[in-house]
C-alpha cells in the first residue's frame, strides 16, 4: 500500500461514506454510500480518513450495481484490512463551475518527441497532475511551470520535460 498521506483538513471535504467489509481476497471492498450521497460516483481517486488524514487512493475499479471498490496498491485481503471501517471522503469543489480539463489534448516529450494521450486531469491540493497513457499503465505528471514548456490550445498539445524515469514508474 504504498499512498502518500497528505493533511488537508484545511481544503473543504465532506464524509460521503465508509468502506464496510472486505469483498473476496484480492483486495476488493464493499462500499456504503451515505444516502444524502446516493448520486456519489467513485471516480478517479478515493480519500480515506487514516488517523485523522485523508489518504488519497487512485480507484482501480468500480461496480456500482454491488458497491464494490478496487483501490491501487490494496491486492489482498489482509491489506484490505487496513482501511475497513474507515471514512470514505471527498473534495467539495471551491467553485461549482466545471473544472477545466486537458483531456482531450496530447502530450508530449520534448526530448524524444513521443506523444501520449492525456487520458485524465486530477486536481489535488497544492496541485494538478496530467495523467496519461504510457503503454499498459498510467503514468502522473505534475503541471508545473518546470515540467510544462507549453500548452497550445490551438493544437491541443502540451510540450513538457519529462523529468528522468518517470515513465518508468
Amino acid at each position: 500500500m504504498a499512498s502518500k498521506t497528505i493533511n488537508i483538513h484545511d481544503k473543504p471535504t465532506r464524509k460521503v461514506g465508509f468502506l464496510l467489509r472486505t469483498h473476496g481476497y484480492k483486495g476488493h471492498i464493499k462500499i456504503a454510500i451515505d444516502d444524502e450521497f446516493e448520486d456519489f460516483e467513485p471516480t478517479g481517486f478515493l480519500l480515506v480518513n487514516i488517523n485523522e488524514k485523508f489518504v488519497p487512493f487512485k480507484i482501480d475499479n468500480y461496480n456500482e450495481d454491488g458497491g464494490i471498490i478496487k483501490l491501487s496498491g490494496i491486492n489482498s485481503i489482509e491489506e484490505a484490512g487496513i482501511v475497513v471501517g474507515k471514512q470514505v471522503m471527498e473534495f467539495v469543489p471551491e467553485n461549482t463551475e466545471a473544472a477545466f480539463t486537458y483531456n482531450d489534448y496530447t502530450l508530449i516529450d520534448e526530448e524524444t518527441k513521443i506523444e501520449y494521450r492525456i487520458t485524465d486531469t486530477v486536481v489535488m491540493p497544492n496541485q494538478t497532475l496530467l495523467e496519461f497513457r504510457n503503454g499498459y499503465k498510467d503514468t502522473l505528471l505534475p503541471f508545473h511551470p518546470d515540467l510544462i514548456l507549453e500548452v497550445n490550445d490551438e493544437l491541443k498539445t502540451i510540450t513538457a520535460h519529462f523529468p528522468d524515469g518517470i515513465l518508468d514508474l
